[in-house]
């Protein structure tokens, strides 16, 4: 592609912001909220998050996973850090797919889509700068 050709880049542009649009946002995830906790509507499995911190625009959550437990696609607007500290995880994104054990820790940029998929029974504590609507525990202030 030439530097010069800002019709087939602003085509690019306009496919990936309508692609990306169309995916849900994590607050479409949330199925249920029993005070501090949530229940993520998953492709398959449970995932049970119990919101730690929600303050100064940073927001901790632990997931409780089962074992083939799938989020579907989701994208957002706070970085987002993934630490296992129980079982194992892998984390898609349309580069790549890694596998995350016990106290390793994944990194998700900003409007990045991914998914994750519990290995195996696991438990991750999850940061996002700056929080977000509906996390840690499914309010949206």
């Amino acid at each position: 592609m030439k530097l010069n050709d800002t019709n087939l880049t602003e085509n690019n542009f306009d496919r990936l912001r309508e692609i990306t649009e169309s995916l849900p946002k994590l607050s479409d995830l949330l199925e249920f909220k029993n005070g501090n906790n949530i229940e993520y509507h998953l492709l398959s499995g449970k995932c049970i998050g119990k919101g730690l911190m929600k303050e100064q625009g940073v927001a901790v959550q632990v997931c409780e996973l089962d074992k083939d437990s799938e989020f579907p696609v989701h994208l957002h607007q706070a970085k987002e850090w993934l630490i296992a500290y129980k079982g194992s995880f892998t984390l898609k994104t349309e580069k790549s797919a890694t596998l995350y054990g016990v106290g390793e820790m994944a990194f998700i940029d900003t409007n990045i889509a991914h998914s994750l998929i519990a290995e195996e029974d696991c438990s991750v504590i999850a940061l996002t700068i700056p929080a977000s609507g509906g996390f840690p525990n499914g309010s949206t202030k």
